[in-house]
């Protein structure tokens, strides 16, 4: 590790690490703003919920909030299962979240989401708004505070480091907070029938997580795989070795044992099919 970053303190790195995290909370926090949530793909997703409400499960790898935005848009309970009362809400200031009702849709973000925010004094995670999120990491007029302890960040100070694990092929999965989603995460799989896949490739980087699917997921379990047409291996050119590259290779070899389909229209195609023949 020295070798690679001889020329930078162990703090200079701390900084630049944080300093990537807050690009990262800023990137996504502005899509998010500036998205108009007219987009018919997940109004159809947001049909599929309240139709099998009670019967599904949402565990996802990506750090942004536009899923939780377009449910709470529509009344659509939504629950992280934290299970720890080190968190907070930001906009309930110091209430503790409560779990949430039955009819809570359990969304596990196994990754961290870019509205998480870790106090590096009491260690308690922090949900801030969306309108509010990462505001203070930007904005030298708003105060990075904690809610809980009460800590205020001075001058250059840090105070509270986003939740988020980066994509690398090393991930530091190994805290109370991911314990938990993990252990969940793995809950909700073993007991599936049925598992879709939206959007994911599943990428030789996200080895932690191959293995908690492969070790998860039963054999009778039937799965779809949602992606788009340039993943099709059917759309592949000829006289290239592309095909063992694409994510359905990857899918067969680690679901070895299930049955697989795979759909290459789209996520707002399959969902609003899905909603058809119920």
């Amino acid at each position: 590790m020295r070798e690679n970053t001889k020329n930078y303190s162990y703090i200079q790195m701390d900084m630049l690490r944080h300093s990537l995290l807050r690009l990262f909370v800023y990137y996504f926090a502005n899509k998010i703003n500036k998205h108009t949530y007219m987009c018919q793909d997940y109004e159809n997703v947001m049909h599929f919920l309240e139709q099998e409400k009670g019967h599904v499960s949402i565990i996802t790898t990506n750090w942004d909030v536009l899923l939780e935005q377009y449910m709470h848009r529509k009344g659509i309970k939504f629950d992280y299962n934290f299970n720890s009362e080190y968190v907070i809400d930001e906009i309930a200031k110091s209430k503790t979240l409560k779990r949430k009702s039955e009819d809570s849709i359990k969304f596990l973000k196994i990754h961290g989401s870019i509205n998480w925010f870790r106090c590096l004094r009491c260690g308690t995670l922090q949900v801030c708004g969306v309108d509010e999120c990462g505001q203070y990491l930007f904005d030298d007029l708003k105060e990075e505070k904690c809610y809980k302890c009460g800590q205020i960040a001075y001058g250059d100070q840090v105070q509270l480091k986003p939740e988020i694990i980066t994509p690398t092929m090393l991930k530091s999965i190994n805290s109370q907070l991911y314990n938990n989603l993990w252990q969940n995460a793995a809950y909700q799989l073993q007991k599936a029938d049925k598992i879709i896949f939206c959007g994911y490739s599943l990428p030789i980087a996200d080895f932690e997580f191959r293995y908690l699917l492969k070790q998860s997921i039963k054999q009778n379990a039937k799965i779809d795989v949602v992606l788009y047409h340039n993943d099709n291996p059917a759309e592949a050119p000829e006289g290239y070795n592309v095909k063992s590259l694409l994510p359905e290779k990857r899918f067969k070899d680690l679901f070895s044992g299930n049955k697989c389909i795979f759909f290459y229209k789209g996520f707002g195609d399959y969902f609003a099919k899905s909603i058809s023949k119920t």
